[in-house]
């Protein structure tokens, strides 16, 4: 959403991703379960639960261009590859009846490890470049920024521009700056 320039998107991911992240750490053992509730394993549940509730935040993160995303995105696909590989060797192990169980977890963690892994290895100038795909020039002044946050000009050149241009780019009028 927020590469289709989307009012309000960061908004919405920001509800999404804490939305899906509270209800894998509450209600983590729920949505691995079969049809009861009750053929789990419900110590494991708990705990991928609470792990796999770090990774929509991780994500949410580098989709944001938050400080430090890609650490928060290399341990989440170092937790969700370990829930994935301790759910495939318990699945060889059990019997019928927690096959399903396990499967779930299998799906859920894979998913959650392929997209941490897929924005880890994309860079943030890539994810800047796509989503101001119609400005080039401030894409540039997006990605310098948004990879070094520290530095006042990147900074500085950053609030400038954003100050003296419209979001697509255009130059604000004369009569719109002195407000």
């Amino acid at each position: 959403m927020k590469f289709l320039h989307m009012p309000e998107a960061g908004l919405f991911m920001l509800l999404v991703t804490t939305i899906l992240s509270a209800l894998y750490l509450l209600a983590g053992f729920y949505f691995f379960s079969d049809e009861s509730i009750k053929r789990q394993n419900l110590p494991f549940s708990i705990v991928a639960g609470i792990c796999l509730a770090f990774a929509p935040q991780a994500i949410l993160q580098k989709v944001q261009y938050w400080p430090d995303a890609q650490l928060y995105l290399l341990v989440s696909i170092i937790i969700c590859l370990a829930i994935f590989v301790i759910a495939y060797m318990l699945k060889r192990k059990t019997g019928e009846e927690l096959k399903t169980y396990y499967c779930n977890m299998i799906y859920r963690s894979g998913v959650l490890l392929g997209l941490s892994t897929l924005l880890c290895i994309i860079p943030i100038s890539a994810l800047v470049h796509w989503q101001y795909w119609d400005n080039k020039e401030f894409a540039d002044i997006a990605t310098n920024f948004y990879s070094h946050p520290e530095n006042a000009a990147y900074k500085k050149q950053y609030n400038d521009y954003r100050a003296t241009h419209t979001p697509t780019g255009k130059p604000l009028k004369a009569d719109m700056l002195k407000k």
